[in-house]
């Protein structure tokens, strides 16, 4: 269909393919398309992106083969969804240019703006920037074959924990594996190294932990470890 579409392309002329998404199940059409318009008509003359919520790792992906590139700028962090920023391009160009195309490493958030994550893992992870409600699982699934480890921050934690079959409630990493995605969970020590402070300058066993979000089992699981109540 796609082939059909641009049959008729002056001699020369930039080919740019842009289409939705869609279903996550559905994402290897979008290689097998930049594939097939490449044999067409070569690769320095075609770009194809794709659109929506999900779209920034793909669009990532399809962009180490694309002729062109479709990014926002900095320090904003403000572009349409699936948008890639200027400042990710210039590191996946220099890892590129440094240690030749591998594996990807992404991470993953909502939103990245506010988090420090991105500042802490600037090279070699792709920010990837979902929905708050992003089917995690379908989108582990969908990038497995592309990535092989993620860093997970808020809100996500939870949802990577369910989608890897994880033993503790929520986890920051993910690493593929055979069987599918290895999980760990850094903010413990992190947690640890801080209860541990708090609890000597102000001489108590006790602590009481708010909320309900990621790091909150990371506290428990550290306060356990320090026999705190």
């Amino acid at each position: 269909e796609v082939l059909a579409h641009w049959r008729d392309v002056p001699e020369g002329a930039q080919v740019k393919h842009v289409e939705p998404l869609g279903s996550l199940r559905e994402a290897p059409r979008l290689f097998e398309t930049q594939r097939a318009l490449q044999e067409k008509f070569g690769r320095h003359r075609v770009t194809v992106l794709a659109t929506g919520p999900l779209a920034l790792p793909f669009r990532a992906l399809l962009a180490e083969q694309n002729a062109l590139d479709y990014l926002a700028l900095e320090p904003t962090w403000s572009a349409a969804a699936g948008q890639r920023l200027l400042q990710d391009a210039v590191r996946a160009h220099r890892r590129a240019t440094k240690h030749g195309m591998t594996e990807r490493l992404g991470i993953l958030g909502s939103p990245l703006a506010h988090s420090r994550s991105p500042r802490l893992h600037v090279q070699p992870f792709d920010r990837i920037e979902l929905p708050p409600d992003a089917d995690v699982a379908e989108v582990l699934r969908a990038l497995r074959p592309h990535y092989r480890g993620f860093a997970v921050t808020n809100p996500f934690k939870k949802a990577a924990a369910l989608a890897a079959n994880a033993t503790r409630d929520a986890v920051n990493t993910l690493v593929r594996d055979e069987a599918g995605w290895g999980s760990f969970n850094t903010d413990r020590e992190g947690a640890a190294a801080t209860l541990s402070v708090l609890i000597e300058r102000a001489n108590s066993k006790q602590v009481t932990v708010l909320g309900d979000g990621g790091v909150t089992g990371a506290l428990r699981e550290a306060a356990e470890q320090l026999g705190v109540g």
